[in-house]
């Protein structure tokens, strides 16, 4: 298995670098935890049509042994690629589309017991979108990514939405503005999936000096979960019937920092979760605290991040938030990595997540390696 992953990782990087030489080098996609590019930002490109792709290669190593004797163990490489086609009608008016291709060493028969978001293999179309800029509005329809500011703590930013959303931006001065965000979500509507999700935010955005600061607090509601629990039920609380037990009103804050520091960039982002419905108080809160020092983007650009959760058993939805991290709530943990821009566009990043469930004492320790090629 090791071997396989070797040459998988081998034979994606000898692609990427074909494709990205001919690229000019764009900004660095935004990873976990890093400040945020503004809604819906405007495309670069001013052609009439226009065609990215990202792509992943990961290796994936977990010591499930270590959090519970006798548990097998997993070794598996994964991989995925999601090209999009982008009709731009002019400034203001954008029409996408963009398909995912997934082909991973284990079985989609493993992946409701294994805690993954999606299908190990599988060819789908992953979004379809209009969005539209009048003035200092923007509007959204279709199925899209996400489009409030989060983190993975909260919700997976490859998990895509169907619904609508409007966001409205007002400069207040020349170094602040306020974004006021919001939409009405359905779950993605996989196996059963009829969760509904209504959201609403409002950030704050400042510079001082060198530095950029950014506020935001939003309420999210969850309902309709009844038939997302069966399969993606995890480790919220259930009254035994396959049922959450509780409600999901979530208040989440979230702050975000960066200035740079003898001409290194530092970012710091720290977000809580507090959920009304929770049924006990002791399950009801979350908490992400995100260090990055450095960046990518331009060819050896390297960052080191470490990322630290604790999870309360409901205070997220356990069926949308990371699966990067093994358990999705009722946990606490670290994951430490460094990634490096081998070429434009092209990032290595292995990192390591040590995590234990709150009601056991020791810890499972999980190795990624990921090869991405970002947008």
């Amino acid at each position: 298995m090791r071997r396989a992953a070797g040459l998988a990782l081998g034979a994606a990087f000898a692609m990427f670098s074909g494709f990205s030489g001919a690229q000019e080098p764009p900004a660095a996609a935004p990873d976990a935890g890093a400040p945020q590019p503004e809604y819906f930002a405007p495309p670069a490109s001013t052609s009439r049509f226009e065609l990215r792709w990202d792509a992943l290669v990961r290796y994936d190593a977990i010591e499930l042994s270590r959090q519970a004797p006798g548990a097998r163990n997993i070794d598996r490489w994964r991989s995925e690629v999601r090209p999009e086609v982008d009709w731009l009608a002019s400034d203001r008016f954008r029409v996408g589309v963009r398909f995912l291709g997934e082909l991973s060493s284990d079985s989609n028969r493993t992946n409701d017991v294994r805690l993954d978001n999606y299908r190990s293999n599988t060819a789908a179309l992953d979004r379809f979108f209009v969005e539209a800029r009048p003035g200092d509005f923007t509007l959204l329809g279709g199925q899209f990514g996400m489009p409030l500011r989060t983190t993975e703590m909260l919700w997976d930013r490859d998990i895509p939405v169907l619904g609508g959303a409007a966001a409205w931006r007002a400069a207040l001065s020349p170094e602040t503005s306020v974004t006021l965000a919001g939409g009405f979500f359905y779950g993605p509507q996989r196996e059963g999936d009829q969760a509904h999700i209504a959201a609403g935010q409002a950030t704050l955005s400042t510079h001082v000096g060198p530095a950029e600061i950014a506020l935001s607090e939003a309420y999210w509601r969850f309902t309709h979960l009844a038939a997302t629990a069966r399969r993606f039920l995890r480790q919220n609380v259930s009254y035994g019937n396959g049922r959450y037990a509780g409600e999901f009103r979530i208040l989440d804050s979230l702050l975000r920092a960066s200035v740079p520091v003898a001409g290194v960039p530092v970012s710091l982002s720290a977000d809580w979760a507090h959920n009304f419905g929770a049924e006990e108080a002791e399950y009801r809160d979350g908490l992400e605290i995100a260090l990055r020092v450095g960046r990518e983007g331009d060819p050896w650009d390297w960052e080191v991040f470490d990322v630290y959760q604790m999870v309360d058993r409901d205070a997220v939805v356990g069926a949308y938030n990371t699966d990067d991290w093994w358990f999705h709530s009722w946990y606490v943990g670290h994951r430490l990595g460094i990634a490096v821009t081998v070429l434009p566009q092209v990032v290595l990043r292995p990192s390591v997540v040590f995590q234990r469930r709150q009601d056991r004492g020791h810890y499972l320790n999980r190795y990624l390696i990921d090869l991405v090629k970002t947008f």
